[in-house]
Parts: C-alpha cells; structure tokens; sequence
C-alpha cells in the first residue's frame, strides 16, 4: 500500500476494472472500477470529464474544444462536461 496525498494527483485514467493514478512523480495502478473509485473522491476539487477520466480541477492549465492540458499531459474532455468544467473552474 501506498499514501497518495490527494492534492498530489493530477487525473485518473480508468482501463477496463483498474485505474491508473498519475502525479507528478509516478504512476500508480490500482484494482478499482473509476465510478468506485470517483465515489471515494469526496473532495470537490475531483471532476469526471470523459467516461475514462477525472481530473484535479487545482492542475488544469488549459482547457481546449475537446481537451483539457494537465502538467503537459492531454487529457479528452468530452462535450457533455465542458459546461460543467467551466462552471467548477470559475468557483474555485
């Protein structure tokens, strides 16, 4: 086991029943479903924006038609979520 700080993440990428959590250092894989595991993300700073990704709303630094840029790293964003990610990103 190991202790991830959430402030440490920067998204979630789901693959079929595992979840690979990436920060800056590393990536970790874990045996989990994403919708499990986004059910144990309380904190508000965690956002789904593509049926394979949540996203550390602190960690965006661009935001694209159908992409959000996160440590120099792509991430999809699908259309469904980018109303709702702006709304998120203007609160915090």
């Amino acid at each position: 086991m190991v202790k991830i700080p959430l402030k440490d993440i920067l998204f979630i990428k789901a693959d079929r029943n595992y979840c690979s959590l990436h920060t800056k250092q590393k990536e970790y894989l874990v045996v989990m479903p994403l919708k499990d595991l986004g059910e144990k993300l309380t904190s508000k700073q965690f956002l789904r924006i593509h049926r394979s990704f949540i996203i550390n709303l602190l960690h965006v630094d661009e935001i694209g038609t159908g992409h959000v840029v996160i440590s120099k790293k792509t991430v999809p964003l699908s259309k469904s979520s980018k109303e709702e990610l702006l709304k998120h990103l203007q609160t915090i």
